[in-house]
């Protein structure tokens, strides 16, 4: 059996980059989620040991794909299977509030050319809609690549054009929480467009 002390970042890497060492901290914070985590991460600790041996130095870029690559080893884990490749520690800490049932899933009903798709959202009734914003701009963003649809989106102008509504109640205010705005789990939320004001 493992504990959290076995989940160490191999010295000889340089990270670099935030969202990698967000992983790392949360993995080695999770402690009981269990072994399979653990025994994954061990297990890829181990292959890359193996992999890349003690090496006085490594250039950026190799230290780079090096870390990219044990995370997607990482990603590939059944566990983390459902992250996206480009995961932000955001991404990260949602899914581990929604592992551990402090966080819930709301709908956006989004207008497709067959009808409306169910996307799913991960909050908390902490969370304020400025970050629910954010949220669903990185969700549909990833969305929108991964349809190879247009890459220039302004969420400045998108935002003065449609309002998010929940059981028709705009939601204006991005100070208020999600519970001031009675949004629980599997809520549909959904764009409106925003009259001109004349």
């Amino acid at each position: 059996m493992y504990d959290a002390d076995d989940l160490v970042k191999p010295k000889k890497l340089k990270i670099c980059n935030e969202n990698q060492n967000a992983i790392w901290n949360y993995l080695k914070r999770l402690g009981n989620i269990e072994e399979t985590i653990s025994r994954s991460v061990s297990d890829v600790m181990s292959e890359t040991n193996e992999e890349y041996p003690a090496v006085l130095s490594l250039s950026h870029k190799e230290a780079f794909e090096a870390t990219n690559e044990l995370l997607q080893k990482l990603l590939n884990d059944a566990l983390l299977k459902d992250l996206p490749n480009d995961v932000t520690s955001k991404d990260l800490k949602a899914k581990i509030a929604l592992e551990k049932g402090r966080a819930f899933i709301v709908y956006l009903k989004r207008a497709t050319e067959t009808g409306f798709e169910d996307i799913p959202l991960i909050v908390d009734h902490k969370t304020k809609l400025i970050d629910l914003k954010l949220n669903v701009q990185r969700t549909l963003s990833r969305k929108i690549k991964e349809e190879k649809g247009t890459s220039c989106l302004s969420w400045k102008y998108f935002w003065k054009t449609y309002w998010l509504v929940h059981n028709n109640e705009k939601l204006t205010d991005g100070s208020k929480t999600m519970k001031a705005y009675g949004i629980k789990e599997n809520a549909e939320i959904m764009f409106v467009k925003r009259l001109r004001k004349t």
